[in-house]
């Protein structure tokens, strides 16, 4: 499932370096900018070229009951992407 989200993230990076190229400009190379993210959910990109991706996290100790149980814990997180670097903005 984690490749799932990875692949997600990926093709909404892609879209958005896409769209923001000009219409004459070479079909867009597709590169991976960061991997093993944990459920990743969106991407903002800043004015200085961070992108920032938030983390639903794994599922947690503290489970629900319910068909299926879902389970939640404190693993989400902001990771600002810069250079190639992944570092914590906030996590939760």
């Amino acid at each position: 499932m984690r490749s799932r989200y990875s692949a997600s993230v990926a093709g909404a990076l892609t879209l958005a370096f896409a769209l923001a190229a000009p219409a004459a400009a070479q079909e867009p190379m597709i590169e991976t900018i960061a991997d093993g993210l944990d459920a990743p959910r969106g991407i903002a990109i800043a004015s200085d070229g961070s992108i920032y991706v938030v983390e639903a996290g794994a599922a947690g100790e503290t489970c629900l009951e319910g068909e299926p149980p879902m389970c939640f814990g404190p693993t989400g997180a902001i990771l600002r992407i810069t250079d190639g670097s992944v570092e914590r903005s906030a996590s939760w």
